[in-house]
């Protein structure tokens, strides 16, 4: 009897959400509000593939009114949607329009002076998902901003916000501002995406106020049920995962997968070494070329079929899952100037690991200064440490690392190591590995190994005829490439390995 109770519940809820979906009037729909104020303007579009009026992109129908569209601006993702998150959005051409497609997702995020002479007013329609680090908002932020300063109208054509229903989550911290968390809200911000616009203005975000139309949804509240007619990018194929996604894009910065590159992106989470029954394969696809832990079985938990929906932030995936983690980290100098990284773990959990690995390539006067912090709190915990540098003129490195051994912390395995291979005399690398060990039972070394390239192995190739300029490019690469090789994330590797040729190819 309580089961047909829950059922009839289920579908009265159901049925209800579906009537406030059906009242919902969301501003493009709305197009005697702002159609009119579009004639005889040379018009630009922010948008993506969530444009649309009903079952027709927002573009299509402006046309079909002899709307004069002269340019669409596009965000993450590209202007229909099929780009990886992070991917680099190139300028392009609308194949179906002809309408020339600029990219705020790559090197520019805010559209130039130049970019926008002869437009007299502006669109945005894009929906969003009302979370911080969810870059909709970001662009939000940058199109108001060139507006104001070209003084040019926008109009925004509001849309639900399907996490509206709550707000939680620490507010940002000014200090952390980036493209993926501008402004200081929480990470649930619960507005949609017309009263973020007015935010930004009235908290003056920006220099100067932005000349703002709204074109308001009907038919809505903030505790209204509203399931997105399109994805709004390609990990978010559902209402199930939208809901998830302030809670689990937390794991984003771990070694923990999200599901991207699975049929249920941001509805389950594992990684290979977390214990559980339940599994799956990343693997990359469309919306996901480069998925963490591609082609490895991740173990972890499926929340494709949970009760209810999410009216809070939870934290408490996050913590389990930190209680069983091993962290990964690689850091690759090649900055001028002065570079300074620090890194403290602590592994308090049975099994925990971390894996630290640094590379630099220096010249001229620049600096890298590297520390690390190790503490084995508990048993059967690993940490391994590599430093390789190359340093090159007046370049000076240092590699300063503490392992501390604590008395339970039996069954420790504990590694660290620093090579440094110094291509001139005023070249300097310091270098102090050390270990506290307090525990009997542990198999830990420590080693570094620091001088000028190996003039017999020198000598040995350019007594075959090369140079000593190539001579010394193969010895360098033969130093690094071992450990370059093992770059799992494609993308990383192709930029360490050009960054190493540039390098070597301005060697003297």
């Amino acid at each position: 009897m309580a089961k047909i109770k829950q059922i009839i519940f289920i579908i009265l809820l159901t049925y209800n959400y579906s009537i406030n979906a059906q009242q919902i009037i969301v501003g493009a729909e709305r197009t005697n509000l702002y159609f009119p104020l579009l004639k005889n303007k040379n018009v630009a579009l922010v948008g993506n593939q969530t444009s649309t009026i009903n079952d027709t992109h927002l573009v299509d129908s402006l046309i079909n009114s002899n709307i004069d569209i002269k340019k669409i601006f596009c965000p993450e993702h590209g202007f229909r949607g099929e780009a990886d998150a992070g991917e680099k959005i190139q300028n392009s051409i609308d194949v179906k329009t002809g309408i020339p497609i600029v990219s705020l997702y790559g090197k520019m995020k805010k559209p130039t002076k130049k970019q926008l002479d002869g437009i007299n007013l502006m669109i945005f329609d894009i929906q969003d998902v009302g979370v911080r680090f969810y870059t909709y908002i970001s662009t939000l932020n940058y199109i108001m901003e060139a507006c104001a300063n070209a003084n040019i109208k926008l109009i925004i054509l509001d849309r639900p916000n399907p996490n509206a229903h709550y707000i939680d989550g620490p507010v940002l911290e000014k200090e952390f501002t980036s493209f993926v968390g501008m402004h200081p809200v929480p990470i649930v911000y619960g507005m949609t995406i017309g009263e973020y616009a007015k935010m930004i203005n009235g908290e003056k975000w920006i220099s100067q106020k932005c000349d703002l139309k709204i074109i308001k949804i009907t038919g809505y509240n903030h505790d209204s049920h509203y399931d997105l007619p399109i994805k709004p990018s390609p990990n978010l194929p559902n209402s199930r995962s939208i809901n998830l996604y302030p809670s689990l894009c937390l794991f984003e910065g771990t070694n923990i997968s999200v599901g991207r590159g699975t049929k249920f992106p941001f509805q389950h989470f594992g990684a290979p070494y977390i214990k559980s029954n339940y599994s799956f394969v990343p693997k990359s696809g469309k919306g996901s070329k480069y998925p963490k832990h591609e082609n490895k079985i991740c173990y972890g938990t499926d929340l494709r079929f949970q009760e209810n929906y999410l009216d809070q932030l939870n934290l408490v995936w996050l913590i389990n899952c930190y209680k069983e983690s091993s962290y990964y980290q690689r850091v690759y100098n090649f900055s001028e100037g002065y570079v300074r990284n620090f890194h403290f773990s602590d592994l308090n959990d049975i099994n925990s690991s971390v894996d630290l690995k640094g590379y630099f390539f220096l010249k001229d006067s620049n600096t890298s200064n590297n520390k690390t912090f190790v503490k084995h709190l508990a048993e059967n915990c690993k940490s391994n440490q590599i430093y390789k540098g190359i340093l090159n003129n007046n370049s000076k490195a240092s590699y300063y690392s503490n392992t501390h051994v604590d008395s339970v912390a039996q069954k420790t395995e504990g590694y660290q190591l620093s090579k440094g291979i110094l291509l001139s005399e005023n070249a300097s690398y310091f270098s102090k590995p050390e270990l506290k060990i307090y525990a009997d039972d542990v198999k830990c070394s420590h080693g570094s190994t620091i001088g000028p390239i190996d003039e017999n192995a020198i000598f040995y190739l350019r007594s075959r005829g090369m140079t000593k300029k190539e001579a010394t490019k193969i010895l360098v690469s033969s130093f690094v490439n071992e450990d370059l090789n093992n770059i799992k994330n494609i993308k990383v590797s192709e930029i360490v390995q050009k960054k190493l040729i540039t390098y070597l190819n301005q060697l003297k």
